[in-house]
């Protein structure tokens, strides 16, 4: 939140209740990749979102965003490669 200018709103907004959650799913991708960075094969980590101040404030961090639309083409192809895998059975 250190990086969050007080006048900027587009991220939290706690007057109008909104936003309350969103620097917390930032948070938690930025733990786990520091957690998994002691891995040599460690996973990556997404944030999904469709918001663009979360969007901006996860790529200004490093993280790699999807949109929903690109998070559930990712869980149809992976669905489609698996039902595929189990007809050639």
């Amino acid at each position: 939140m250190a990086t969050v200018p007080d006048t900027d709103t587009r991220l939290v907004n706690l007057y109008a209740n909104l936003g309350n959650a969103d620097p917390l799913v930032i948070a938690c991708a930025l733990e786990g990749q520091e957690h998994d960075s002691q891995y040599l094969l460690a996973p990556e980590w997404f944030v999904v979102t469709g918001d663009e101040a979360v969007r901006d404030k996860a790529e200004e961090f490093g993280l790699k965003v999807l949109s929903n639309s690109q998070f559930a083409a990712l869980i149809d192809g992976a669905g489609s490669e698996q039902l595929g895998s189990r007809g050639s059975m």
